[in-house]
């Protein structure tokens, strides 16, 4: 199978969770209209609080928004209106992703990764490349460089059949046929993703996470050999990105 990639300008988010659940599509770029914040947040991103994250496991989204906003306050002394206008737009995005996933409970992160946070969590997902254990994840970075994707036609799957992720000692060309031929997602790119997991071959680390979505006797198979192979790009020693992910484990 190999990658299809769809970008889209417009449509309901009905349209696009159609769209979403379509097999052979496996990442959906679609088009935000968030360029101020992004530049406000540049403009500001020495500001930005070292070591900020804000995670919510199988919550309501009411719980959800009114933990994200006194999150957002520790961020750091930002402007206002761009505190204002970054809640906003989270809180559109969570809502749309519950029509895109089906799902009024996700699993959500918002961090602040710089070489600091990647020296305290060695081999993470933000800087190896991994297919996601979950059903679909949205991702956007409103700072920094964007994740970066290889096509499924590049990946040496039988790799990643018996591995998630890919530690970075791990040469490129283990896993892939052309290292050199990566995609990098824009910044402020709102991305849909597929990932893929096997419930009955899960590694007990995996099995254990998905107890906080689904019952432990489920069996469920998704996307098997398709989970788009991602990571979070290399970081200079200054360089900051802020990253959303919002995620579900229900079928599409």
């Amino acid at each position: 199978m190999n990658t299809h990639v769809r970008h889209c300008s417009a449509g309901t988010a009905a349209q696009l969770a159609s769209l979403i659940a379509t097999p052979e599509i496996n990442l959906l770029v679609l088009a935000s209209a968030s360029e101020g914040i992004c530049e406000g947040l540049s403009a500001a991103q020495n500001l930005l609080a070292p070591g900020f994250q804000f995670w919510a496991i199988n919550q309501p989204l009411e719980t959800i928004s009114a933990r994200l906003a006194s999150s957002l306050l520790s961020l750091g002394p930002l402007d206002e209106e761009l505190r204002a206008d970054l809640f906003r737009d989270l809180n559109c995005l969570l809502a749309s992703f519950t029509i895109y996933a089906n799902c009024l409970r996700p699993f959500v992160s918002l961090r602040c990764v710089d070489a600091d946070y990647l020296r305290a969590n060695k081999d993470s997902v933000s800087a190896c490349f991994h297919r996601d254990s979950t059903v679909l994840t949205l991702t956007k970075t409103y700072l920094g460089t964007g994740s970066q994707w290889v096509e499924n036609h590049n990946v040496k799957r039988e790799y990643f059949a018996s591995h998630w992720k890919a530690p970075l000692a791990v040469p490129l060309s283990t896993f892939l046929y052309k290292p050199e031929q990566i995609h990098t997602l824009a910044t402020g790119a709102v991305a849909l993703l597929k990932g893929e997991f096997n419930c009955l071959t899960a590694d007990d680390e995996t099995k254990e996470f998905l107890t906080n979505f689904l019952p432990p006797a489920a069996k469920l198979v998704v996307n098997q050999g398709a989970g788009l192979i991602h990571r979070g790009p290399p970081l200079g020693l200054s360089e900051r990105r802020l990253v959303l992910n919002i995620s579900s484990f229900n079928a599409l």
